[in-house]
C-alpha cells in the first residue's frame, strides 16, 4: 500500500470518488490507490453494493459508502445528495459514465465542485457496441461544465480537449503505484502448480477485463505461433467478462487448451501475486488510458511486451522498458514473445529498467499530491463562478 501524504496537508477539500462499475479493472484500482494515498480523513469512494471496489476498498480499511445495486437507478442522485450533506464533502470525483450523470445531478442540488477523471475514451473503449453514442455525449458534456477535468494520459487529454473542453481546465495526472516487488509474496511453483503447469516453463501472462479492446483474441493468436516451436511457452490470462466464452472457444479450436488457461477474476493481491510468479507480463490492447496493471508489473520488474497505444508509450519506451508492438499486429505480437523467451538476459534487463521507470515518474504519493492541487483548485474555480 503506498504512504499517505503527510497529515499537514488535511486542511484541504474533502473528496468523494464516485466508482460505479461492477467489474475489477484498472481505473477502480487507480481511484483505491489515489484514496489510500490521500490524507487520513480527506476522502471516500461511494460505490454500488457488492462490486469488487466496494469490497477491495474495505478490505483496505477505506471509507466506503454504498449507494444501491444498480448504476441506472434515479435515486442514487438523492441518495449521493444526502451523503454529500451529511459528510460534508467539498469536491464530488465521479470516475465512470454512469458516475458523472448521478454525481452532476447531486453537485448541482449541493452546491459542490464537480471535478470528473476521465479514465479512458468511450468511442475507442465501447468502439463496435451502441454504448459508445451515450457514454461519449455522458462524457463529454458533463466535462464542458466542470471546473476541473482530471485526464489520466496525454492522449485523452488531447482527445478531450478536442472535443471542445477548455484546455485550461484540463489536468493530466497518471495513475500512480506504490506497490514494490517486496510487498508481494509470490510461491511461483505452487501458483503455476494451481494451473497444471509444470516447471520448466516460461509463462506469459495477460490481465485485464475480457473485453474486445484488450486484446486478448491476438494474445492466444500469438501464442498458437509459437505452439510448435517453444513447447514450453505458456500463458495466463487473468480476468473476467463477456469475451469469456469467446477466448475459450478460440483456445480450444486452436488446440492450446493445455497451455493458455482463462484464470479468472482474482482478487487484487492474487493477481498481483500471479504477474510477479510468471516470466512476462502482456497487454495487447487496443486502447488503453493509463494502465495500472502495466505499471504494476512494471513495479513488480517484470519484463513487458505491450501494443503502442494510449498512454502505453508514455510509460515505456520500446527497446529500454519494454517491446511494444503495433495493436492488432498478431505477427509482431508473437515476434515479441518469441525474442522475450528465447532470451532471458533481456526479460532481466528490460523488467529492471521497468520498475526504475515506474519508480521515478509513477508513485502513488506523486499522483495524490497532484490530485489534492486539482481539488483545491476546482472548489475555488468554483467558488468564484457562483
Amino acid at each position: 500500500m503506498p504512504d499517505r501524504m503527510d497529515p499537514s496537508a488535511s486542511d484541504g477539500p474533502r473528496a468523494l470518488l464516485v466508482d460505479f462499475s461492477t467489474t475489477a479493472g484498472g481505473a477502480s484500482e487507480r481511484g483505491l490507490t489515489l484514496l489510500a494515498g490521500l490524507p487520513a480523513g480527506s476522502a471516500a469512494l461511494a460505490a454500488l453494493d457488492g462490486t469488487p471496489v466496494a469490497t477491495e476498498a474495505r478490505a483496505r480499511g477505506l471509507e466506503v459508502h454504498t449507494l444501491g445495486r444498480w448504476k441506472w437507478n434515479p435515486g442514487i442522485a438523492a441518495r449521493l445528495a444526502r451523503l454529500i450533506r451529511a459528510r460534508r464533502f467539498d469536491v464530488i470525483d465521479p470516475q465512470n459514465p454512469q458516475a458523472k450523470i448521478w454525481s452532476w445531478a447531486a453537485a448541482r442540488a449541493t452546491g459542490v465542485a464537480l471535478t470528473p477523471t476521465v479514465n479512458s475514451w468511450p468511442p475507442a473503449e465501447f468502439s463496435g457496441t451502441i454504448r459508445r453514442f451515450p457514454y461519449h455525449f455522458i462524457e463529454m458534456t458533463i466535462a464542458r461544465s466542470a471546473p476541473v477535468v482530471i485526464v489520466v494520459s496525454a492522449e485523452i487529454e488531447a482527445l478531450v480537449v478536442g472535443s471542445g473542453v477548455d484546455a485550461a481546465r484540463v489536468v493530466r495526472i497518471p495513475a500512480g503505484i506504490g506497490v514494490a516487488p517486496e510487498d508481494v509474496t509470490a510461491d511461483r511453483r505452487a501458483l503455476l502448480a494451481r494451473f497444471g503447469i509444470g516447471e520448466p516453463a516460461v509463462v506469459f501472462c495477460g490481465v485485464g477485463r475480457l473485453i474486445e479492446q484488450k486484446g486478448f483474441a491476438d494474445l492466444v493468436s500469438a501464442m498458437s505461433r509459437l505452439a510448435s516451436s517453444h513447447p514450453d511457452a505458456c500463458c495466463l490470462i487473468v480476468g473476467s467478462g463477456r469475451m469469456h466464452d469467446v477466448l475459450a472457444r478460440q483456445i480450444g479450436e486452436l488446440g492450446l487448451a493445455p497451455r493458455v488457461l482463462l484464470a479468472g477474476g482474482r482478487p487484487h493481491a492474487d493477481a498481483l501475486a500471479l504477474i510477479k510468479a510468471c516470466d512476462v507480463f502482456v497487454m495487447p490492447s487496443h486502447t488503453e488510458g493509463t494502465p495500472v496493471a502495466l505499471l504494476e508489473a512494471a513495479a513488480l520488474e517484470r519484463p513487458i511486451v505491450a501494443s503502442r497505444v494510449g498512454g502505453i508509450p508514455d510509460i515505456v519506451e520500446s527497446g529500454t522498458h519494454a517491446l511494444l508492438v503495433p495493436a492488432g499486429d498478431v505477427a509482431a505480437l508473437a515476434a515479441a514473445l518469441t525474442e522475450l523467451h528465447d532470451r532471458p538476459e533481456l526479460r532481466e534487463r528490460l523488467g529492471r529498467a521497468a520498475r526504475e521507470r515506474v519508480r521515478e515518474r509513477y508513485s502513488a504519493v506523486a499522483m495524490a499530491a497532484a490530485t489534492r492541487t486539482a481539488y483545491r483548485r476546482a472548489v475555488t474555480a468554483h467558488a468564484a463562478s457562483r
